[in-house]
């Protein structure tokens, strides 16, 4: 036997340098484990370059983890675990080469970049160490402030959003304007939407977690002011359109109306729009280039 694996240096050391007795190799096991090797022990062949040596009879690859190895080349023997209790070994044991072992261990012990496991994940004990750094640094004043995320940065954009629609921001107007990662950076830092923007001085919509008839109407007014007209169904279908409106569902669903020009009649009521500049949307049909009639549209309320 070349060289013993660490079970057996254990029991050489828990025995004081003797080895126990050799155990009769039993009838069952006769045929399927090489000769060479003795049962009981717990012991395999392995060589410093090639591995370990595989124990089954007619087979003697060498492999530097050979768990994988018996449970594809020997399933019908059991596997690994099989040929574990064949081999009186522990099944908890790793058939580890100690090369193999060598390369494993320095990944745990502080020298990721050494070792078979580094090109993949260092090690679990690594991945919190840079984990837990990583979570530090962010949380730090300096690396929100590279990030563009510190209070002051977010107070900034948030008033000068307030200044570009003429109406205190929604949360989705934010989200459109600079991308869903500001919203989330807000409320991490104020705790919610509307507390950030009380403490910041703006607006705040109360009992309201989305749209509510004060901000579609503000939205609108904005719309109004930019425009000289309110907007068309047309429009509101639009993802981007400045100044940003809520969406066309949102605003008949939040001023409980069934049609778009019922909806816009009412804003401009609220609005005190003359009446002359509301007028009935004229129907324009919608012609395929085929010369077909595919449906109708309408004209922007406020224009003739």
């Amino acid at each position: 036997m070349d060289l013993y694996t660490s079970l057996v240096r254990l029991k050489q050391e828990m025995t004081n340098g003797t080895l126990p007795a050799m155990m009769p190799v039993p009838e069952k096991i006769q045929g399927v484990i090489d000769p060479a090797f003795t049962i009981g022990l717990g012991a395999l062949f392995e060589d410093p370059d090639k591995g370990l040596r595989c124990p089954v009879r007619d087979c003697g690859v060498y492999r530097h983890t050979l768990t994988r190895h018996l449970n594809t080349r020997h399933s019908a023997l059991g596997g690994a675990s099989g040929i574990k209790k064949l081999m009186s070994i522990p099944l908890t044991a790793r058939l580890t080469s100690r090369s193999a072992h060598e390369k494993y261990s320095l990944v745990s012990t502080g020298r990721p970049f050494v070792g078979v496991m580094s090109k993949k994940l260092f090690s679990r004990a690594a991945k919190k160490r840079k984990s837990r750094s990583t979570i530090s640094a962010k949380a730090t004043v300096g690396a929100k402030n590279l990030r563009d995320v510190c209070e002051a940065q977010l107070a900034h954009k948030l008033i000068d959003l307030e200044h570009e629609l003429g109406r205190s921001p929604s949360m989705a107007d934010a989200r459109l304007k600079f991308g869903p990662g500001f919203a989330s950076a807000v409320e991490r830092t104020y705790g919610s939407w509307n507390s950030a923007k009380g403490q910041i001085g703006l607006k705040v919509y109360p009992h309201n977690r989305k749209y509510g008839e004060v901000a579609v109407i503000d939205a609108l007014r904005a719309y109004y002011d930019e425009h000289g007209c309110l907007p068309m169904s047309r429009v509101a279908h639009l993802r981007f359109c400045k100044p940003l409106i809520p969406s066309h569902k949102t605003i008949l669903l939040t001023l409980n109306m069934t049609s778009w020009s019922m909806a816009m009649r009412y804003v401009a009521s609220v609005l005190n729009i003359p009446e002359r500049k509301v007028k009935c949307p004229k129907p324009m049909i919608l012609w395929s280039p085929r010369g077909r009639a595919i449906g109708t549209t309408r004209t922007p309320l406020g224009t003739s």
